[in-house]
């Protein structure tokens, strides 16, 4: 018997129990995968279902999915709230380079008194004192 084969609830939770030999397909793509979760859902009016039958479809999306059961309510919450499924794509933000990597964006104010030092990036921009003697005093003592 095939995933697609499974029509009721019951078989579902014999394949579950394992009473049931059931081949499925792992999916090859995220997107795949959640298209065969909103077709699971979909098939099985997961939003009509009462709350032991909907706790058998989540452990069966969790077993031919290998999602996590925490991925799988959210999953069938975006379903629940929209009607659909759709990969939400993280970006990367980062923190902004204020410095270049090369150090050639930092200089160097040598007319301070001796230890203390002046930053800047190479903008001008950001300028902050180092008063080096502070420091290594303080790192001595400890």
């Amino acid at each position: 018997m095939n995933v697609n084969d499974l029509n009721a609830i019951e078989q579902m939770e014999q394949f579950l129990t394992g009473s049931q030999v059931v081949a499925f397909l792992v999916a090859s793509s995220k997107d795949e995968c959640n298209r065969s979760i909103r077709r699971t859902l979909i098939k099985f009016r997961y939003s009509s279902l009462k709350k032991r039958s909907k706790g058998i479809v989540v452990r069966f999306l969790i077993k031919i999915t290998g999602y996590s059961r925490q991925q799988i309510t959210c999953l069938v919450k975006q379903f629940r709230d929209t009607g659909k499924i759709e990969r939400q794509q993280r970006t990367y933000q980062g923190f902004n380079r204020v410095y270049t990597q090369n150090g050639h964006g930092l200089r160097l104010f040598p007319s301070l008194p001796s230890g203390m030092r002046i930053y800047t990036n190479a903008a001008g921009e950001g300028d902050f004192v180092l008063n080096l003697t502070a420091l290594g005093s303080a790192s001595m003592s400890s």
